[in-house]
């Protein structure tokens, strides 16, 4: 689901009201900002979407976070032995002699650490629906938007809905896959009961520099770009 229009206009807002409207139904909620202080760090939504739901905090020993981390990744795989060393690796949390280093070159590096993340909405969409929200997408790193063509192309096969908002000149920049994948709303109906739990949830506050406000719209409405199947 796209959702188009200039700032201000209501773009969170509809995005909010879509979570709203399917909230009663069991799925699991994961939330991506994209920051215009931060394009040109590589899968900066990721990274700080990943500390939020591990329940990052200041204070924490490298321990404590690599506890945390792979406590959230075990959600979503159960071979924990690539997946850990490369999202800690992109979290800057060693991991000493706990996992076999990987010696990848950075192309071969970035290309497992996307699969990666999918591999991780996979094994999360196998257990749960799960509705995913890109906020600001015409703010995002080069990075993050081959992630989001990697998930677009294989949304269609996954119990998961995908929320994009952007401005309107960003239109243009959006792979053809989004278009031609994105989805009309549909009830996310799952036998097993909703995770309540922050790692999923949305309405854990957002980086201070990452929040957005409540906008209410005004002057011209979003454009919701959606395609039937």
């Amino acid at each position: 689901m796209l959702i188009s229009g200039e700032p201000g206009i209501g773009k969170s807002r509809i995005a909010q009201t879509v979570a709203e409207r399917i909230s009663a139904e069991p799925h699991i909620r994961l939330r991506y900002f994209c920051s215009p202080h931060h394009q040109d760090s590589a899968l900066y939504p990721s990274i700080t979407q990943l500390a939020r739901a591990a329940g990052f905090r200041r204070g924490d020993a490298d321990e404590q976070r690599l506890a945390k981390l792979e406590w959230v990744l075990a959600q979503g795989t159960n071979d924990l032995s690539e997946a850990v060393p490369l999202l800690a690796d992109l979290l800057s949390i060693p991991t000493g002699d706990r996992y076999s280093p990987l010696n990848l070159n950075p192309q071969k590096r970035k290309e497992k650490t996307l699969h990666a993340q999918l591999t991780q909405v996979e094994g999360l969409a196998a257990r749960q629906p799960v509705l995913l929200v890109w906020e600001d997408v015409h703010w995002s790193d080069p990075t993050t938007r081959e992630a989001l063509d990697l998930l677009i192309d294989r949304a269609p096969a996954l119990r998961v809905l995908v929320i994009l908002t952007f401005r309107p000149e960003f239109r243009a920049a959006l792979d053809r896959s989004a278009a031609r994948n994105a989805n009309e709303p549909q009830p996310l109906a799952a036998k097993a009961t909703r995770r309540d739990d922050p790692e999923h949830d949305p309405r854990q506050a957002a980086p201070q520099g990452d929040r957005r406000p409540d906008r209410r719209s005004h002057r011209r409405g979003a454009v919701i770009h959606r395609k039937r199947d």
